[in-house]
């Protein structure tokens, strides 16, 4: 989350997060993307900054197919992203389901 009013107005501008009343909402994948570009910083629970490689990683633990994502994403504007994640989302959940009804 981006709480900073400037940084708020400058991702959102750019099409970065979902716009809640006091804060910038990022999706992990946009998170990463813009910690590697050093756009943003991430701050642990004990106020310290981490390294790109720390939110990666909780991603990865969260889902590997973020991390997946984020190669995407990175090579593609926002917009683009978006749209590719959404195809490739339906078509990686229709593949998931005619491999489960084969089993």
């Amino acid at each position: 989350m981006i709480f900073n009013r400037d940084g708020i107005s400058r991702l959102n501008a750019k099409g970065y997060g979902e716009l809640n009343d006091n804060f910038l909402s990022l999706s992990l994948v946009e998170s990463l993307y813009l910690v590697s570009k050093n756009w943003i910083k991430v701050k642990s629970k004990r106020d310290k900054f981490l390294s790109f490689e720390e939110p990666y990683n909780y991603a990865h633990n969260i889902e590997e197919s973020l991390c997946i994502k984020y190669l995407v994403y990175k090579d593609l504007d926002v917009e683009s992203c978006n749209k590719f994640l959404d195809i490739f989302l339906k078509k990686l959940k229709n593949f998931q389901e005619k491999n489960r009804l084969k089993n």
